[in-house]
């Protein structure tokens, strides 16, 4: 037996009608103020109690011979030196010379044979996987290029068209079955319309809720209009006509752009018993129709939250499950904007049914389209928004999901850029084993690259996930310390916006408050002093009291380092800032802020005016390998941002 001394670890086609996207927004109850266009603006930072679970001791392989019990000497002169090596059957087992391993081998011969086989079994699943995802990509590709085409064509019939009827030449058969969207919107047609969808003869019906859906795609779609004529009932009873599946599929159609309209034009569907219909639709075998359904069910869940879980309630989620399966690339990007609609503002209720479809739907995160993507990063942020318990349904998803959605931090799309950072700022909320799954995945580097983007949105919100990891434990600050973060912060607060200087205060607070002695020096020495000061005079209360939190910090290490001496160098860096003044002139009515202001300021000197040429470089007392002692007012500032959990904008009803 030889050793290894290194262990080595084709869709369907769609009509020729174009299906336009006219968005229309809803009235939605968010926490996010309007006065930003993009950009989720937190609300007032609460801080949160944040209990560090130590992590369980992870097993430690065998560290001696398996049959003679032999261990190695390692670092001590021995004259019998023992090197172990592994079974090259298993690549587990560990042996110190082949004599063993053949005495050994009637014992080790079964779970030799077993390790071998999960290993080769694990190296051809990893092939499938690799093989599943190439075939994956190039079916998207397909399928975009056939889209493009399509509509492509459809804008040629249409041209051509009206070439011919500008010139009197007849239009052939098969072309002038496409109306005009003039002629349909004629008072002649209108006042016929209702007429001609309650016939009797289906080729009639199907005609005319042709012409609904082409009248419901225009930029300016008669809605109202229709609702009013009592065709919302006509067009659900066309979707239980299982005999006629383009019919179903065009009352589909129809009912999901009525509610692209108001909350009441909504409501209207829903009245007259749509939901329930359209949901057993998702089990269609007519993958065309089934998509139209979920694209209408998504337009229902964008409505309001009260829409969102009558969706749930009746099994909008046991319809949904199946279709996560489908290689149909417009499929998944209606299920995933759908999902997103349904996973906004999720109630505990309806918890575990969302739950069940997040192992298959979070796959979706593995495909290279934009769309899909995006959506797909929204809904993981949505989810895990709020509480420990659902951030932990995340990161217990297979490890390849947690690494994908940090990989989406270097995407070339910042709306996927962006969705997936508020994923990972939401997840970072957590405790310290939950942020430190997202660390050990290379976050940090890829959080760096964004703190130089050019969106601010970004910035901010970069800004915003690095301070909820430097309220972490002192190894992640130290982690945050060698990714070369704090300088990139320092650098960032001269050069940005009023709201990205908050959240780069933030960071820079809780590394003081939760860091060790010797990672508050670090900070003090790269300047951190100055952008506390100016942010006095500008911040909410809530920012002051992390500053001030912050100063209480570097006066305890100060008093520690030079206990006994004349000259404090922290005290004449404080009063150079003018920390003194600045306390002073706040006016704060809050208890707890008023008191942590009354405790500082004693401790502060007058201040002086900043020179340039003096900068006290601070050196380090032997008491520097101590730990924090306990502040008075000492808190963790981990920082949930509940805006993370909705859109930038209010959700978007897309008009089919």
């Amino acid at each position: 037996t030889n050793y290894l001394y290194n262990t080595q670890s084709v869709p369907s086609v769609r009509s020729l009608d174009v299906r336009t996207t006219c968005m229309t927004f809803t009235k939605q109850e968010s926490p996010i103020s309007t006065a930003t266009s993009q950009t989720p603006t937190p609300c007032l930072k609460s801080q949160f109690s944040r209990t560090h679970f130590p992590s369980e001791s992870s097993s430690i392989k065998t560290d001696q011979c398996a049959w003679c019990g032999k261990k190695p000497f390692l670092g001590q002169v021995s004259t019998e030196q023992i090197r172990l090596r592994m079974c090259s059957g298993c690549l587990v087992t560990p042996y110190c010379n082949k004599d063993c391993q053949r005495n050994h081998w009637k014992t080790h011969k079964l779970k030799c044979k077993n390790e071998n086989r999960k290993a080769k079994s694990a190296q051809n699943q990893s092939v499938w996987d690799l093989t599943l995802m190439e075939l994956t990509q190039r079916t998207e590709i397909i399928q975009r290029q056939h889209e493009a085409l399509r509509k492509d064509l459809n804008d040629v019939i249409l041209s051509l068209t009206e070439s011919l009827r500008t010139f009197n030449i007849p239009v052939p058969k098969k072309l002038s079955n496409h109306k005009d969207i003039s002629s349909i919107k004629s008072p002649e047609n209108m006042s016929t319309l209702l007429e001609r969808c309650v016939s009797n003869d289906e080729k009639e019906q199907l005609a005319s809720t042709k012409e609904c859906r082409k009248l419901l795609s225009d930029q300016n779609p008669p809605i109202k209009e229709l609702v009013d004529m009592g065709l919302i009932p006509v067009f659900v009873r066309f979707l239980q006509n299982h005999n006629n599946p383009q019919l179903q599929f065009e009352a589909a159609w129809v009912l999901t752009n009525i509610c692209s309209g108001t909350s009441e034009q909504t409501q209207a569907v829903i009245g007259s018993g749509a939901v329930s219909v359209l949901i057993s639709l998702l089990s269609s075998t007519d993958e065309e129709l089934a998509e139209q359904c979920v694209w209408a069910l998504g337009n229902i869940a964008a409505d309001s939250s009260i829409c969102r879980d009558i969706l749930l309630e009746n099994g909008i989620i046991e319809g949904l499950i199946p279709l996560m399966s489908s290689t149909r690339l417009t499929m998944l990007k209606n299920l995933s904007w759908t999902m997103s609609n349904l996973c906004n503002g999720v109630k505990e209720a309806h918890w575990e049914k969302i739950t069940q479809a997040l192992p298959r739907f979070s796959r979706l995160i593995f495909y290279s389209d934009e769309e899909i993507l995006k959506e797909v990063c929204w809904t993981l942020s949505y989810i895990s928004g709020g509480t420990k318990h659902r951030i932990q349904a995340i990161v217990e998803l297979e490890p390849s999901v947690c690494r994908r959605l940090v990989d989406l931090l270097s995407d070339k799309s910042p709306s996927v850029q962006h969705a997936a950072l508020i994923a990972v700022g939401n997840i970072v909320t957590g405790d310290d084993e939950q942020t430190q799954i997202l660390l050990d995945h290379q976050l940090l580097p890829r959080l760096r690259c964004l703190l130089s983007h050019s969106k601010t949105s970004i910035l901010k919100d970069t800004c915003f996930t690095l301070s909820n990891i430097a309220a972490g434990s002192q190894s992640q600050i130290q982690a945050l310390i060698e990714a070369r973060i704090i300088p990139a912060l320092i650098l960032l607060y001269t050069s940005s916006k009023y709201e990205i200087k908050v959240e780069a205060i933030w960071a820079l607070s809780n590394a003081l408050s939760n860091g060790s002695d010797q990672q508050i020096r670090y900070l003090i020495n790269q300047g951190c002093l100055k952008p506390m000061a100016d942010v006095l005079t500008l911040c909410d209360l809530s920012t002051v009291e992390a500053v001030l939190e912050g100063l209480e910090h570097i006066l305890r290490v100060g008093e520690i380092d030079f206990a006994g001496s004349s000259r404090n160098p922290y005290l004449d860096l404080l009063a150079r800032e003018g920390f003194t003044q600045k306390l002073s002139a706040l006016d704060v009515s809050e208890p707890i802020i008023l008191a942590k202001i009354q405790s500082v300021l004693p401790r502060l000197p007058a201040d002086l005016d900043p020179s340039p040429n003096s900068e006290p470089m601070l050196t380090s007392s032997s008491s520097s390998s101590s730990g924090p002692s306990p502040s008075p007012f000492q808190t963790s500032n981990v920082r949930i941002d509940h805006s993370c959990n909705f859109r930038p904008s209010p959700l978007s009803k897309l008009t089919a």
